[in-house]
Protein backbone atom coordinates (compact mmCIF):
# COMPACT_ATOMS: atom_id res chain seq x y z
CA UNK A 1 0.00 0.00 0.00
CA UNK A 2 2.68 2.66 1.22
CA UNK A 3 4.65 1.38 -1.99
CA UNK A 4 2.23 2.54 -4.40
CA UNK A 5 1.78 6.08 -2.53
CA UNK A 6 5.33 6.65 -2.96
CA UNK A 7 4.92 5.68 -6.37
CA UNK A 8 2.16 7.74 -6.69
CA UNK A 9 4.23 11.13 -5.23
CA UNK A 10 7.38 10.09 -7.20
CA UNK A 11 4.93 9.89 -10.85
CA UNK A 12 3.53 13.37 -9.13
CA UNK A 13 7.34 14.83 -8.96
CA UNK A 14 7.85 13.41 -12.63
CA UNK A 15 4.74 15.39 -13.59
CA UNK A 16 6.06 18.55 -11.52
CA UNK A 17 9.14 18.74 -13.70
CA UNK A 18 7.11 18.37 -16.60
CA UNK A 19 5.33 21.29 -15.65
CA UNK A 20 8.76 23.21 -15.23
CA UNK A 21 9.65 22.29 -18.45
CA UNK A 22 6.32 23.11 -20.04
CA UNK A 23 6.15 26.33 -18.16
CA UNK A 24 10.34 27.32 -19.39
CA UNK A 25 9.03 26.37 -22.88
CA UNK A 26 6.28 29.03 -22.54
CA UNK A 27 8.78 31.68 -21.06
CA UNK A 28 11.52 31.02 -23.85
CA UNK A 29 8.59 31.37 -26.54
CA UNK A 30 7.34 34.38 -25.45
CA UNK A 31 10.69 35.89 -24.70
CA UNK A 32 11.84 34.79 -27.99
CA UNK A 33 8.47 36.68 -29.62
CA UNK A 34 8.97 39.62 -27.66
CA UNK A 35 12.66 40.00 -28.81
CA UNK A 36 11.20 39.15 -32.15
CA UNK A 37 8.88 41.93 -32.58
CA UNK A 38 11.04 43.96 -30.72
CA UNK A 39 13.76 43.66 -32.75
CA UNK A 40 11.55 43.64 -36.18
CA UNK A 41 11.74 46.55 -39.03
CA UNK A 42 8.44 47.77 -38.70
CA UNK A 43 6.86 50.97 -37.67
CA UNK A 44 5.82 51.64 -34.28
CA UNK A 45 1.48 50.60 -34.75
CA UNK A 46 2.59 47.40 -36.31
CA UNK A 47 4.87 46.75 -34.01
CA UNK A 48 2.47 47.59 -31.15
CA UNK A 49 -0.02 45.45 -33.04
CA UNK A 50 2.19 42.43 -33.00
CA UNK A 51 3.02 42.62 -29.61
CA UNK A 52 -0.75 42.66 -28.64
CA UNK A 53 -1.39 39.56 -30.73
CA UNK A 54 1.51 38.00 -29.30
CA UNK A 55 0.51 39.24 -25.93
CA UNK A 56 -2.76 37.49 -26.47
CA UNK A 57 -0.66 34.18 -27.65
CA UNK A 58 1.02 33.47 -24.77
CA UNK A 59 -1.68 33.94 -22.54
CA UNK A 60 -4.04 31.76 -23.87
CA UNK A 61 -0.69 29.35 -23.61
CA UNK A 62 -0.02 30.27 -19.99
CA UNK A 63 -4.02 29.51 -19.65
CA UNK A 64 -4.25 26.33 -21.23
CA UNK A 65 -1.03 24.99 -19.38
CA UNK A 66 -2.11 26.35 -15.94
CA UNK A 67 -5.29 24.96 -16.82
CA UNK A 68 -4.02 21.25 -17.84
CA UNK A 69 -1.85 20.97 -14.69
CA UNK A 70 -5.20 21.98 -12.36
CA UNK A 71 -6.90 18.57 -14.44
CA UNK A 72 -3.68 17.17 -13.85
CA UNK A 73 -3.90 17.82 -9.82
CA UNK A 74 -7.58 17.56 -9.86
CA UNK A 75 -6.75 13.82 -11.32
CA UNK A 76 -4.08 12.80 -9.11
CA UNK A 77 -6.58 13.81 -5.60
CA UNK A 78 -9.56 12.01 -7.12
CA UNK A 79 -6.82 8.83 -7.47
CA UNK A 80 -5.27 8.88 -4.45
CA UNK A 81 -8.60 9.21 -2.69
CA UNK A 82 -10.45 6.66 -4.48
CA UNK A 83 -6.94 4.40 -3.50
CA UNK A 84 -7.18 5.68 0.05
CA UNK A 85 -11.04 4.74 -0.12
CA UNK A 86 -10.27 1.46 -0.99
CA UNK A 87 -7.70 0.72 1.20
CA UNK A 88 -9.55 1.82 4.52
CA UNK A 89 -12.16 -0.15 3.37
CA UNK A 90 -10.18 -3.36 3.30
CA UNK A 91 -8.41 -2.17 6.78
CA UNK A 92 -12.33 -2.33 7.65
CA UNK A 93 -12.41 -5.87 6.52
CA UNK A 94 -9.57 -7.33 8.25
CA UNK A 95 -10.05 -4.90 10.94
CA UNK A 96 -13.81 -7.28 11.24
CA UNK A 97 -11.97 -10.40 10.58
CA UNK A 98 -9.23 -10.16 13.69
CA UNK A 99 -12.02 -9.04 16.03
CA UNK A 100 -14.66 -11.52 14.72
CA UNK A 101 -11.59 -14.32 15.21
CA UNK A 102 -10.62 -12.70 18.95
CA UNK A 103 -13.89 -13.08 20.06
CA UNK A 104 -14.62 -16.38 18.44
CA UNK A 105 -10.90 -17.54 20.11
CA UNK A 106 -11.47 -16.16 23.65
CA UNK A 107 -14.92 -18.26 23.65
CA UNK A 108 -12.82 -21.17 22.72
CA UNK A 109 -10.59 -20.53 25.52
CA UNK A 110 -13.92 -19.88 28.08
CA UNK A 111 -15.40 -23.25 27.01
CA UNK A 112 -11.88 -25.39 27.53
CA UNK A 113 -11.30 -23.41 30.68
CA UNK A 114 -15.01 -24.59 31.63
CA UNK A 115 -14.10 -27.92 30.38
CA UNK A 116 -11.53 -28.40 32.16
CA UNK A 117 -12.74 -26.96 35.46
CA UNK A 118 -15.41 -29.07 35.22
CA UNK A 119 -13.15 -32.35 34.77
CA UNK A 120 -11.02 -30.95 37.39
CA UNK A 121 -13.84 -30.97 39.35
CA UNK A 122 -14.89 -34.36 38.70
CA UNK A 123 -11.43 -35.44 39.35
CA UNK A 124 -11.60 -33.91 42.98
CA UNK A 125 -15.28 -35.70 43.57
CA UNK A 126 -13.55 -38.89 42.64
CA UNK A 127 -10.43 -38.97 44.66
CA UNK A 128 -11.84 -37.77 47.59
CA UNK A 129 -14.55 -40.74 47.54
CA UNK A 130 -12.09 -42.82 46.97
CA UNK A 131 -10.47 -41.60 49.59
CA UNK A 132 -13.04 -41.90 52.15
Amino acid sequence: MFEKIIKKFTKKSKKDVAGEVAAGAVVGTAVGAAAGVLLAPKSGKETREDIKEKSKEITENVKASVEEKIDDAKELKNKVSSDLEVHMEKMKDVKDEVTKGVKEGFSNVKDIIKDTKEEVKDEVEKVEKDTK
